[in-house]
C-alpha cells in the first residue's frame, strides 16, 4: 500500500496544427467562339474528378471558369482578381504541395481567361510566374507547385514560369508540364482525344506525374501524326530530358491510389478498306476480343487524318465503337471522311473499363494515293509550301489530274550538294522537276532513273550556285502520255 512520492506538477502547452493539405487549382479559360469548347469543360470535369479519387476534398480544390457553363466545384470566375486572391493567399496556406491546371487557349505569352470580365481579360504568364514565386515561400521547404498547362503554345507560356535562385533556389520545386511545346493543341472529339484526357485518366489511377506525361506525351504524338509534342521540365532550365522525368517519375500529386483489377485488353484490331480511293472515304474499323476483369464502359478509335496544310479540318478524330451483340468482346464502326486527302489514315484503337482503366493502344495505317494532297493549294510558284533539307518521312504529294503542278521552296546555300527526289507511286507517270533559284533561270531535270520519258523516279543531284529561296515545281513531263493521277514522295 505504500505509494510514491508525488511529481511536482508541471504545466505542459498543446499546440494542435492544421495539418498540411495539398490543394489545387484548375482554370479553364475563354471559351468563346472555339470549337474545342466543350471539350476544355469536359476535361476540366476529368481533372477534378481524378483529384477527388487521388484524396483531394471538395475545400481544397479551387475551379476558375471562363467559360458560360457551370463546372462541378466551380468556385468563381476565371478573372484576374479572383485569382490573385486565391494565389498570394489560400493556395500558401497550410498547403503543403500545389497543382495548378489551365487548359484553354493562349499564344504563348498569354492565357485568354475571360471575355466577359473588364477588358477581355488574359492572364499573362509573368503575373502568374510572380504569384508563383510567392508562393514558394509561403509553402514548407519540401512544397512542390506543379503547372500543368493544355493549350495552344503552352510550352512556350510555361517557359516563363522559372523559379527564383536567391535567396533559396526552389528550382527543382517547380513542375511544369505542357501538353504542346507550340501549335495546337488538340482536343478531338469533346475531349476524348487529347493530352489532358490521357494524363488525368492515369492520375485517377495512381499514376504519377512523370509516368501520366510520358503515356498521354506517347498517345498525341502519334495520334496527331508527330504534329503534337508534349513537354516536361522539373529543374527550371527550359530543358526537356531524361532527368526532367526521373525527379518526378514516383511524384504523385494526391494519394497514389490504384483501382483494383487490371486494365483492359484489345486482343487484335485492324482496318478494312471499304472505299479507300473514292470520292468518299470509307473505312470498316474493327477490335475483337476486348476483355477486362470489370466491365468495358467503351471502345474507340482515334483516326488521324493527313495534316493539310492551312485546312481547318481536325486532324484528330475519335468516336466510339459499338459492340456487334449484347455483352459481345467484339466491337466495329465505320468510319466515313467526305473531304478526304491523300496521305495516310492511322487509327488507334483503346479500350476503357468503369474503373477508368485504359488499354494499352494498337495502331494500324492505310494510306490513299488518289485525290488532292495534303499540300493544296499549291499550283503556282505564290503558293509554294516549305520542305525541309532531310525531312523526315518525305513529303507525299499528288498530282491528281493531267494540269496539276505542284510548288515546294526551300532555302538553299551556296556550294550545298543536293539530292532531289520525286518517287511516283505506280508505273504509268511520268513526272518532271524543275529547280527555281533566286538568280537566274529555271532549271528542268528530267532525270528518271530507268530513262527519260518513261515512268519511274524522278532523282537528280545539284549544287546551289546561290544562297537564298529555292522553289521546285513538280509536274507531268507530257499533259498526254504517263500522265495516270499519281501519289509521289517529295524530299530534298
Amino acid at each position: 500500500g505504500n505509494l510514491t512520492t508525488p511529481l511536482a506538477q508541471h504545466n505542459v502547452d498543446v499546440v494542435v496544427r492544421t495539418p498540411l493539405a495539398r490543394r489545387a487549382i484548375i482554370i479553364v479559360g475563354d471559351t468563346t467562339g472555339d470549337p474545342r469548347t466543350y471539350g476544355w469543360q469536359s476535361v476540366a470535369e476529368t481533372a477534378y474528378t481524378a483529384l477527388k479519387a487521388q484524396g483531394y476534398g471538395a475545400a481544397d480544390i479551387r475551379v476558375f471558369n471562363g467559360g458560360n457553363t457551370p463546372l462541378t466545384g466551380q468556385f468563381a470566375e476565371a478573372t484576374l482578381s479572383e485569382l490573385a486572391g486565391t494565389l498570394t493567399g489560400w493556395a500558401g496556406t497550410n498547403t503543403s504541395h500545389l497543382l495548378v491546371y489551365l487548359v484553354g487557349r493562349s499564344d504563348g505569352f498569354d492565357f485568354d481567361l475571360n471575355p466577359d470580365s473588364p477588358g477581355d481579360e488574359t492572364l499573362p504568364a509573368a503575373v502568374l510566374d510572380g504569384w508563383l514565386d510567392g508562393l514558394h515561400a509561403m509553402l514548407p521547404v519540401y512544397g512542390r507547385i506543379s503547372v500543368i498547362m493544355d493549350a495552344d503554345n503552352a510550352g512556350y507560356y510555361l517557359a516563363n514560369l522559372t523559379t527564383p535562385i536567391s535567396p533559396t533556389d526552389y528550382s527543382e520545386h517547380r513542375i511544369r508540364l505542357a501538353g504542346a511545346v507550340g501549335g495546337t493543341a488538340q482536343m478531338g472529339t469533346g475531349g476524348s482525344a487529347s493530352y489532358s484526357k490521357y494524363f488525368w485518366d492515369e492520375i485517377a489511377n495512381g499514376s504519377s506525374l512523370g509516368l501520366a506525361h510520358i503515356r498521354a506525351r506517347r498517345v498525341m504524338y502519334g495520334a496527331s501524326r508527330r504534329q503534337q509534342v508534349a513537354w516536361l521540365d522539373s529543374n527550371s532550365d527550359n530543358s526537356s530530358d531524361a532527368f526532367d522525368n526521373y525527379r518526378v517519375i514516383y511524384y504523385r500529386p494526391g494519394t497514389g491510389y490504384i483501382s483494383g483489377g487490371s486494365a483492359p485488353t484489345i486482343g487484335s484490331a485492324g482496318i478494312t478498306p471499304v472505299d479507300l480511293n473514292g470520292p468518299t472515304l470509307q473505312l470498316a474499323l474493327w477490335a475483337n476480343d476486348v476483355y477486362t476483369t470489370g466491365t468495358v464502359e467503351e471502345v474507340w478509335a482515334e483516326v488521324a487524318r493527313p495534316y493539310a496544310v492551312g485546312n481547318a479540318d481536325p486532324v484528330l478524330v475519335s468516336f466510339d465503337l459499338d459492340p456487334v451483340a449484347a455483352d459481345s468482346e467484339d466491337w466495329t464502326a465505320d468510319y466515313f471522311d467526305t473531304s478526304p486527302l491523300a496521305g495516310d489514315y492511322t487509327v488507334t484503337f483503346y479500350a476503357r473499363d468503369t474503373d477508368g482503366q485504359v488499354s494499352e493502344a494498337l495502331e494500324y495505317t492505310e494510306t490513299r494515293t488518289s485525290g488532292e494532297d495534303a499540300y493544296e493549294t499549291d499550283d503556282i510558284q505564290g503558293e509554294a509550301r516549305l520542305i525541309l533539307i532531310d525531312e523526315v518521312p518525305p513529303q507525299l504529294h499528288t498530282l491528281h489530274d493531267a494540269t496539276d503542278e505542284d510548288w515546294v521552296r526551300f532555302y538553299g546555300v551556296s556550294g550545298q550538294m543536293l539530292d532531289i527526289t520525286a518517287q511516283p507511286w505506280g508505273t504509268a507517270s511520268d513526272i518532271t522537276l524543275t529547280v527555281v533559284p533566286p538568280v537566274g533561270d529555271p532549271i528542268p531535270f528530267n532525270d528518271n532513273v530507268a530513262g527519260p520519258g518513261s515512268a519511274s523516279e524522278e532523282a537528280t543531284s545539284w549544287t546551289v550556285t546561290a544562297e537564298g529561296e529555292h522553289f521546285i515545281r513538280v509536274d507531268f513531263t507530257s499533259e498526254t502520255v504517263n500522265n495516270t493521277p499519281t501519289a509521289y514522295e517529295l524530299s530534298v
